[in-house]
C-alpha cells in the first residue's frame, strides 16, 4: 500500500524489506530541511547559548582525574553542529591547545588528547 504523506509518498510493504528503508531516506532529507528552515527562525528569535572552551577543559580536567590521561580525546564536529562561541570553526581550533597549555597540560599530554589515545587503542585493536 502507498500512504500520501506531505512530503511524499511512502511505499509500505506487509513484511517490511529493504525498500522502506531506502525510501526513508529521502524523507529524512526533506524534513531535514524543513526543520532547519525552522531551526533558524527560532535561533534568530532565541539565539543560542553556546558553551565555552573553558567549560569543556573542565570536563576534560574531570575525565583525567576520574580515568586518567589515557583515555581522554577529542573530536570535532564542524559540519553543523558542536560549535563553542570561542571555537565556531576550524581556525579556531588552536584555542582548545592554548586553553589545555594555560591549564598546565604537557605537550605529551596534549597529544595524547589531539589524537595520540585514539591512534594507541586504534593500533591495538587492529593487532588484536
Amino acid at each position: 500500500d502507498d500512504l500520501s504523506l506531505p512530503f511524499g509518498i511512502l511505499r509500505l510493504r506487509p513484511k517490511g524489506g529493504d525498500a522502506g528503508h531506502n525510501g526513508l531516506i529521502n524523507i529524512t532529507q526533506i524534513l531535514g530541511h524543513q526543520a532547519r528552515k525552522e531551526l533558524a527562525a527560532v535561533n534568530k528569535k532565541f539565539p543560542p547559548k553556546l558553551a565555552a572552551i573553558s567549560g569543556m577543559i573542565d570536563h576534560i580536567d574531570h575525565i583525567v582525574d576520574v580515568a586518567g590521561i589515557d583515555y581522554v580525546g577529542i573530536g570535532t564536529d564542524f559540519d553543523g553542529g558542536g560549535a563553542l562561541k570561542d571555537c565556531y570553526d576550524v581556525s579556531q581550533i588552536k584555542n582548545i591547545t592554548s586553553e589545555l597549555i594555560q591549564r598546565g597540560y604537557t605537550t605529551k599530554e596534549i597529544e595524547k588528547i589531539w589524537g595520540g589515545n585514539f591512534m594507541r587503542v586504534f593500533r591495538e585493536v587492529q593487532e588484536n
